[in-house]
């Protein structure tokens, strides 16, 4: 029996070749998945967000203040995000919402007027405002978070050293007025050496009181010198936990698997009865396809809600962006096994490891390999993803995501329509009863 089965597998090269990528599968997901996110908080620095500078100059003790422009040059020059300088705060969060920033930093107007007002009886905190869009990518806004982090410990630190020097300076500057008043006082009477010494527990007193302007700090100035940025983070749209930000990757994946499911263990093809035309022929297999379609990813969004507790923003308009995504899946899975049979199947899985890595269903896509930023703009996933966060998370349009999904499910489902076509005259002399008959006729044409 073994050596009939590998004498089998000598004689029928197809199906050792078959054999052989089968054993290529574990490794093409693992490696290919892998690559994609091998290292990717080492990669943030190509993340795109904003920085809108609305700071204005001021003048503090013969100094011109700009710690808006120098935190924004900073930030720039900086390798920890991508910031790009955008002039326009509307544009720049109107950018956000669109997804072309991950993040939007705005630094306000009273920005460096407010670090002149630490010795003050009313010191104001610099504060920094900065946006984030959690449906976009719930991992990116976490690594925002922190990054914002280190930006405000850095920030932080410039400037209470500012305020060190500040006081410093003025201590100096009293401490010399100080010491000039204290020689010429000795120089208008020699016996104030022998006074001093007589005198010394006294002489830090004297000194103080020799101080034309005593530097009087409260609790208020101490905190703002400990502690001078106060950073206020506001969100788009709702991602309140990890899996509901996974939930529009995880839809797609578990559709396209079981598109693949669907035309591996469904025959798709193969007419019930002998076809009157292929519209009654297309159109009979076409009804499977869509009561699958409906019928599964009700299911699917109904066990999400019920069970992991998921809560869309736009729950119709959810599940219709899912029924486009099965049906258009599935006429991909459907139209590559028709015309190339296992080698079909075979595609189709590699175009779904594919997809898994490069579609920016975890990651953000700028944290990726060259190869899978080329590819995102390819793949259905893309689309389907960025649908489904709009619907589940962040609100506002995708029309555009549905049109290329609608496109792509067209060009498929015509190729489908036409192969059948082509086909139908196949089963003209095929008696549909005899089973053995239909399938030499399917596998004549399907390479099965």
């Amino acid at each position: 029996m073994l050596k009939k089965e590998w004498a089998y597998l000598k004689k029928h090269k197809f199906t050792a070749v078959v054999l052989c990528a089968l054993i290529l599968i574990p490794s093409i997901y693992a490696v290919t998945f892998l690559n994609s996110l091998w290292h990717p908080y080492q990669q943030t620095e190509h993340l795109p967000v904003a920085v809108v500078n609305k700071d204005q100059t001021v003048n503090y003790q013969n100094q011109k203040i700009d710690m808006g422009h120098q935190l924004t040059k900073e930030l720039k020059d900086s390798d920890k995000l991508n910031f790009h300088e955008v002039k326009s705060e509307h544009e720049a969060k109107q950018d956000l919402r669109n997804c072309k920033y991950y993040m939007v930093l705005t630094i306000p107007k009273d920005f460096s007027q407010n670090l002149t007002t630490a010795f003050t009886n009313q010191p104001k905190k610099m504060k920094l405002r900065y946006d984030t869009n959690p449906g976009q990518n719930f991992i990116a806004d976490k690594m925002i978070d922190s990054a914002m982090k280190t930006i405000e410990a850095n920030v932080s630190s410039k400037v209470s050293h500012l305020y060190v020097q500040t006081i410093i300076g003025q201590v100096n500057q009293q401490v010399n007025q100080s010491k000039n008043n204290l020689q010429a006082m000795m120089a208008a009477n020699p016996q104030i050496m022998m006074l001093l010494a007589e005198n010394a527990p006294g002489l830090l007193q004297q000194v103080q009181s020799m101080l034309p302007q005593p530097i009087n700090l409260n609790n208020h100035n101490f905190d703002q010198m400990a502690k001078p940025i106060k950073v206020e983070h506001h969100h788009y749209g709702k991602a309140p936990n990890n899996g509901t930000g996974m939930t529009p990757y995880m839809f797609a994946v578990s559709l396209f698997i079981g598109a693949i499911a669907l035309n591996v263990l469904f025959d798709l093809y193969t007419p019930r009865s002998k076809p009157t035309s292929i519209f009654a022929w297309y159109g009979s297999k076409l009804s499977i396809k869509v009561v699958y379609a409906v019928f599964s990813t009700l299911i699917m969004l109904g066990l999400t809600v019920a069970v992991d507790g998921l809560h869309p923003m736009h729950p119709f308009e959810t599940w219709l962006v899912l029924l486009i995504t099965a049906l258009c899946f599935v006429a991909i899975v459907t139209a590559l096994t028709l015309a190339l049979g296992r080698v079909g199947e075979f595609i189709s899985i590699c175009l779904l490891v594919l997809q898994l890595s490069g579609s920016a269903g975890t990651y953000p896509i700028e944290l990726s390999s060259p190869f899978f930023k080329a590819i995102n703009p390819y793949l259905p996933m893309t689309y389907a993803i960025r649908a489904l966060r709009h619907t589940i998370m962040m609100g506002g349009s995708f029309t555009g995501d549905i049109i290329i999904l609608l496109i792509i499910m067209l060009v498929f489902t015509s190729f489908t329509f036409l192969y059948m076509k082509y086909r139908v005259a196949s089963f003209k002399d095929v008696d549909i009863t005899d089973s053995f008959a239909v399938m030499q006729t399917r596998s004549k044409y399907m390479g099965r």
